[in-house]
């Protein structure tokens, strides 16, 4: 039996159905001899799913454990390579944190002969914006001199301020991407960009617009982040204040350092 299932990893990243990931032989050549025996499927191209929400709140409660559990078990046995990009979002890999045995999984996905997670994101989602990730000049944390990071704080809505944060090496909320477009993308929310306004001090998140312009970084080779409209860096002055400072401000930049 092929089960339906949506991993979300992340508001608007990753939020993939595996099941179309799945387009195996067995499924395709025998969908209605042997798998689809007792069942159908059947496409219903204005269906919506809703989410109906109780009085007073949930009646349950979420063990946040199991949930993390689950989204790495899903990255490892479906994800192949772009598997990393996964943990990174999730702040925790099946390296750091006990997801059990997978072997059970892998061997049913090899048993179907399963396509590849590249051949799901060039042929069924070619529009995904992986590929600004695969070919990104960097990525990782942007740290001060005083051990802080830059943490987009979960406000990756348009004008969302990050804050420079305490430094807690676990991706997430504080990874970052440098693409070859130069722009700066929060590591959990791919669709928005750095974006400084030239006529005063201040940098929030956008939607990316890929025209340069007030979302035009450039990466200087000590690892620091000029503004091209303004020639000003990207600095921290305490206070969690991200804010444009003069590039000689040795002791207050921030840089982008290896993840």
């Amino acid at each position: 039996m092929c089960v339906c299932v949506c991993v979300c990893v992340s508001s608007r990243v990753f939020c993939f159905i595996i099941s179309l990931l799945c387009v195996c032989n067995v499924c395709v050549l025998h969908f209605t001899y042997t798998h689809y025996r007792t069942g159908t499927i059947e496409v219903m191209p204005c269906s919506r799913v809703y989410h109906i929400f109780r009085k007073g709140g949930k009646p349950y409660k979420t063990n946040t454990g199991d949930v993390t559990k689950n989204k790495l078990r899903t990255a490892a046995i479906w994800m192949d390579e772009y598997a990393e990009y996964a943990y990174d979002l999730i702040g925790k890999s099946p390296k750091t944190f006990d997801v059990g045995s997978l072997d059970k999984m892998k061997e049913l996905r090899k048993s179907l002969n399963c396509k590849s997670f590249k051949w799901y994101l060039d042929n069924v989602y070619p529009e995904n914006s992986v590929r600004i990730v695969e070919n990104a000049r960097k990525r990782g944390p942007i740290k001060s001199s005083t051990n802080r990071c830059l943490d987009d704080m979960g406000r990756n809505q348009n004008k969302g301020k990050p804050e420079f944060y305490p430094c807690h090496n676990s991706g997430g909320s504080q990874l970052w991407i440098f693409t070859e477009r130069d722009e700066i993308r929060p590591g959990r929310d791919w669709d928005r960009c750095l974006d400084g306004v030239s006529d005063d001090d201040s940098t929030f998140v956008y939607d990316c617009h890929g025209l340069g312009g007030n979302q035009k970084w450039i990466l200087q080779s000590d690892g620091s982040l000029m503004h091209a409209q303004t020639k000003r860096c990207l600095v921290d002055r305490g206070g969690g204040k991200m804010t444009f400072g003069s590039c000689s401000e040795i002791q207050s930049l921030a840089k982008f350092v290896d993840g």
